[in-house]
């Protein structure tokens, strides 16, 4: 299990080194591209993260860049600045998550060791936001360890671990209910404790609201804020993948198009064959996983417009590891370690390939779109100061040029 968190850094650090080189940029400085701006400013607002200049921010959630403060407060600042924190604060939660993974795996009786090596290398876009800054590897290491408390028997470190993750996630406050599902059924009965002790993270929650409002006078809510960057909306389940289907509306330097679309047809088939595997066996996990994905599933193919098509790998991360979890339980089949390491090596090789050419084209679209403040932002990595920066009034001003207003 230890080997495979510390082989799955390995990888990481392997392709955010090959990626940085081929974007011509500094390793510490990848850390900023992607969303790593956003999180580089609040992590530096701790211990008392945000700010009444910084609204726009209020839209991310803040477990990922608490990490980040947290190893930049333990190591030296001649060892790492800022963007490398931000790097790491992906690169270790994806390793541990790498050996949750496993453990879940082998709690559930299933397979372990090709079931691992796919989960850590069989999705290219979870394999490139392992590689570079994001909260997902965060939010998926405290997921699986809330799945794994849950088999275990432990109602209350479940529930610890789905809060932390739902604060490096917002989108993982959503497996609080197949968790919920779960625990009833194991239990076959409506316990009132079990009630009051899942509506603990919503009440959290609230106060984390309550407290961006106290912080941030201008705060409306989190999808207001967030709207700034990534606007979408609810509409009809697939309606936007369905518009979407159309390769020319997606990149062409990377398979994204087709891996998109094989996700959606794995996910809806894990799905199924988790419904047919639950109504025969009537195992509250086997319950827990199939519902895990359907809910994660069901609100992500409901985001309208093609960005929600486009993100959609990355929107339903969450779901990975059950659906994962799913086909070992079905296949139930260990390969030997010489066929499992031959077939690391060939999804290692897919998915480094889809990360290089993938990084590489994002930190040159950023470098042209974004040049007005990331230059500064790169200057500044060793400085402990946030930087804020108001994205809505700067988006305003470019639409009234464009309009041809003062």
């Amino acid at each position: 299990m230890a080997a495979c968190a510390a082989l799955a850094v390995a990888a990481h650090v392997a392709t955010a080194l090959i990626s940085a080189n081929g974007a011509g940029v500094g390793l510490s400085a990848l850390g900023a591209y992607f969303d790593g701006h956003l999180y580089l400013e609040i992590a530096r607002s701790f211990p008392l993260p945000f700010s009444p200049e910084g609204l726009d921010y209020t839209g991310q959630a803040p477990g990922y860049p608490l990490l980040a403060w947290a190893l930049r407060v333990l190591l030296p600042n001649a060892w790492v600045d800022w963007g490398g924190v931000l790097l790491l604060a992906s690169w270790l939660p994806a390793g541990a998550a790498t050996a949750a993974f496993y453990a879940v795996c082998r709690e559930l009786g299933a397979p372990a060791l090709w079931p691992t090596a796919l989960f850590a290398l069989g999705n290219p876009r979870l394999f490139t936001m392992a590689a570079s800054s994001h909260p997902e590897p965060l939010a998926l290491c405290l997921a699986l360890l809330a799945l794994l408390a849950f088999l275990r028997g432990g109602v209350g470190w479940c529930l610890v671990w789905i809060t932390l993750a739902g604060f490096s996630r917002f989108a993982a406050f959503l497996l609080l209910a197949p968790l919920l599902a779960g625990v009833l059924l194991r239990e076959r009965r409506l316990d009132v404790r079990n009630l009051a002790l899942f509506a603990i993270p919503p009440v959290l929650f609230g106060l984390y609201l309550a407290y961006l409002h106290a912080r941030v006078p201008a705060f409306v809510s989190v999808a207001e804020s967030h709207r700034v960057f990534w606007e979408t909306r609810f509409t009809w389940p697939f309606r936007a993948l369905v518009r979407s289907f159309d390769a020319t509306l997606w990149s062409r330097t990377h398979p994204s198009f087709e891996l998109t679309y094989a996700s959606v047809g794995f996910y809806l088939a894990m799905l199924a064959t988790g419904t047919a595997m639950a109504l025969r066996s009537q195992r509250p996990g086997t319950w827990v996983l199939t519902l895990w994905i359907a809910i994660i599933l069901g609100v992500h193919v409901s985001l309208a417009g093609v960005l929600g098509a486009w993100d959609f790998m990355r929107l339903t991360a969450l779901a990975w590891p059950a659906a994962l979890a799913l086909l070992a339980l079905a296949i139930g089949r260990e390969l030997p370690r010489s066929a499992a390491a031959v077939f690391a090596v060939l999804l290692l090789s897919g998915s480094l390939l889809y990360a290089r050419t993938q990084m590489t084209e994002a930190v040159a679209w950023q470098r042209a779109s974004q040049g007005w403040f990331l230059p500064e932002t790169l200057a500044t990595l060793d400085s402990d100061t946030p930087r804020w920066i108001d994205f809505r009034a700067r988006a305003a001003a470019a639409s009234r040029q464009r309009r041809g207003q003062p």
